[in-house]
């Protein structure tokens, strides 16, 4: 399988306040790809944004590298090995945040394409316009999202997840386990390190072994906290600090 990257990547340049936007374009026919490229390039210039963007050449191929590091699919439906509209549907278990703008010669799949919550449809031939009013759109929904989320490599799998769906984590030795709030996820890593991407209105360690979701805090005792159906310990020196933000959060 043959992978062209092309990164337009302007970190240099990048002023205050401009969000970099990560774009993959899952496009077999070099003509589009390249018109793509292009009108993301004027569009950047255009509106002040920094996009990065890599592409691929077919379905297949997108499939197995993908590891929910994009903000925006640019995703034809004809495709090789593996067609677009499958292509998102399997990504779709994976990546349930990353938006998604399908690029067709026909219509036919809309319907089946609000299936796996695509903006909408470019049809071909298209234009700039057609292209930059999905963009804009599409940047005033990542603008909304007030919601962080972490990157999680569980065995040979990535995925995206929502930091509020976070109960608790817990350390054992190198091994990170996530308990959410409908599955439990198992990584390598450290606390220290992952301390430093969570958000730390909303997180705390209150244990060695242990960094809970305050959100999720339902009750505490004199040692432990109770998070989901879980009762978990709490170190005797960050008592006083759980105590105090707890009664802040829960207006006590």
């Amino acid at each position: 399988m043959r992978r062209e990257i092309e990164y337009y990547d302007y970190k240099k340049t990048q002023r205050a306040g401009e969000r970099m936007i990560r774009v993959g374009i899952v496009e077999d026919q070099e003509e589009y790809r390249q018109q793509l490229l292009s009108y993301l390039q004027t569009f950047q210039e255009k509106e002040g944004v920094v996009f990065q963007v890599e592409t691929f050449h077919d379905g297949y191929d997108f499939v197995e590298r993908y590891d929910s590091e994009f903000d925006l699919l640019l995703m034809d439906i004809h495709l090789p090995l593996i067609d677009g509209m499958s292509a998102i549907e399997e990504i779709r278990k994976r990546d349930s945040d990353v938006f998604v703008i399908f690029i067709t010669s026909t219509a036919q799949y809309a319907v089946k394409g609000y299936d796996v919550n695509a903006i909408g449809y470019i049809l071909k031939p298209f234009n700039y316009y057609s292209l930059s009013e999905y963009l804009k759109k599409t940047i005033k929904r990542l603008k909304m999202k007030e919601d962080s989320f972490l990157r999680i490599k569980a065995g040979q799998n990535y995925y995206r997840v929502n930091q509020d769906a976070i109960q608790y984590v817990e350390s054992q030795g190198h091994k990170l386990i996530f308990k959410l709030t409908d599955q439990e996820l198992e990584s390598i890593g450290v606390m220290r390190e992952l301390e430093q991407q969570l958000q730390p209105d909303r997180f705390l360690r209150i244990h060695r072994g242990f960094i809970v979701n305050l959100r999720h805090i339902t009750g505490i005792n004199h040692s432990t906290v109770i998070v989901g159906e879980a009762e978990l310990p709490i170190s005797r020196g960050k008592r006083k600090l759980i105590m105090d933000t707890l009664a802040k959060q829960w207006h006590v």
